[in-house]
């Protein structure tokens, strides 16, 4: 399954008025792009219902929100609005996690290898499970940030089904920018017997990769003032 982060309006991210990076590569390219949804295609909803339904969801929040003493969380959903994206995979957004466990419990050692599903990593787990502040967040539980500089994240109904941890651009951005400030001691390689092939995905490698690519999208997002979520 494809994994795309993405900043822009949700009229423009549900009507598909986005291309992901493939997408893009392919037209410039002239090949043919088949996207694959899950129970079929019934086609994008219109735009002034996706429209309609954001409007009733941001009041929705507004009014949830309103005992906090902030203004309210306001953003433009016009067709002029731009969008930023890129696909850092999910072994890239997994890093990242990873990076901001090690931080909060670095009692943990730092492995070579990347834990290629997040239930295998001892260190998130600790963490998400555990009842410890949690400094990074944003990181390591939002999954749909809003324009804004609050720092605490809140459970909300989202557009589409369930539940999502909705926090904001510029907390997220913040966090972002403190992993930068703070490597890892980063595992070593570990000696493997003569003839054993593993597929070894480095921590570390895709770690510094994939930092870099989520900054500019969310600090592109942020100076826009678009929300920010995950698409997959």
């Amino acid at each position: 399954m494809a994994f795309d982060i993405y900043a822009g309006t949700f009229v423009r991210f549900y009507t598909r008025n986005w291309e992901n990076v493939i997408q893009k590569q392919a037209k410039l390219q002239g090949t043919k792009y088949t996207m694959i949804y899950s129970g079929g295609d019934a086609g994008p909803p219109t735009a002034e219902n996706v429209c309609t339904a954001v409007t009733a969801w941001k009041q929705g929040i507004n009014a949830a929100l309103s005992h906090q003493g902030l203004g309210p969380i306001e953003w433009s959903e016009d067709d002029e609005q731009p969008y930023f994206t890129d696909r850092p995979s999910w072994e890239g957004y997994f890093a990242i996690q990873q990076w901001a466990a090690h931080l909060e419990k670095p009692n943990f050692a730092v492995p070579y290898a990347l834990s290629k599903n997040p239930t295998e990593s001892a260190v998130l787990s600790a963490v998400l499970n555990g009842d410890d502040h949690i400094h990074f967040l944003s990181i390591l539980r939002g999954s749909v940030w809003l324009p804004g500089d609050f720092d605490f994240l809140f459970n909300f109904p989202f557009l589409t089904e369930g539940e999502a941890m909705i926090g904001s651009t510029g907390r997220l951005l913040q966090e972002l920018r403190e992993l930068k400030g703070k490597p890892l001691k980063w595992g070593k390689k570990p000696f493997l017997s003569f003839g054993k092939k593993e597929q070894i995905i480095p921590f570390q490698d895709i770690a510094q990769w994939v930092l870099p690519v989520f900054e500019r999208v969310v600090e592109q997002g942020h100076a826009a003032k678009l929300p920010f979520m995950l698409s997959f």
